[in-house]
């Protein structure tokens, strides 16, 4: 709070804490922010209580929600019919997808954003290892081309 507080002039959305597998807890730190004055973007975890989670947020007029918890999913697709269900459930909602850049899930989906260490976990890796060494600049050299691979910009 206190890091949002004193850089608000260059943050235009921030989420609530959100905590793996516990929506509750989640959905406590979302009250915290908002009791404190804040406007977060609530996080929803995949899992089996999500309805009552994304129906307390709507009837507090959360109409910007972020999804959370489908990186350790291995069935993108059983992923992807969650997203595309909630889509359909809330049509005026705008999802943001946590850690997510699954193809399968995003040409599926329509979702209003998403975020993702891909890219820049497979750079710190070394790859794609024709973009030689290990500095700084090398991880970001690789990051960008992977980035513009993923986008269709590198054949």
């Amino acid at each position: 709070m206190k890091y949002i507080e004193g850089n608000k002039e260059y943050i235009s959305h921030y989420m609530n804490l959100d905590v793996f597998g516990d929506n509750q807890m989640s959905y406590d730190y979302y009250q915290i922010l908002k009791r404190k004055g804040f406007s977060p973007i609530p996080v929803v975890q995949y899992g089996d209580d999500y309805q009552e989670w994304l129906d307390k947020y709507y009837h507090h007029g959360e109409r910007f929600m972020a999804l959370g918890g489908t990186v350790p999913v291995k069935n993108k697709w059983e992923a992807s019919e969650w997203v595309r269900l909630l889509s359909w459930q809330y049509p005026e909602v705008k999802f943001h997808l946590l850690g997510s850049s699954s193809r399968k899930i995003l040409d599926y989906c329509d979702v209003y954003s998403v975020d993702s260490s891909t890219w820049f976990m497979m750079a710190i890796m070394g790859k794609p290892n024709h973009i030689k060494g290990t500095s700084r600049l090398a991880k970001l050299e690789r990051a960008k081309f992977n980035l513009r691979k993923e986008l269709e910009l590198v054949v």
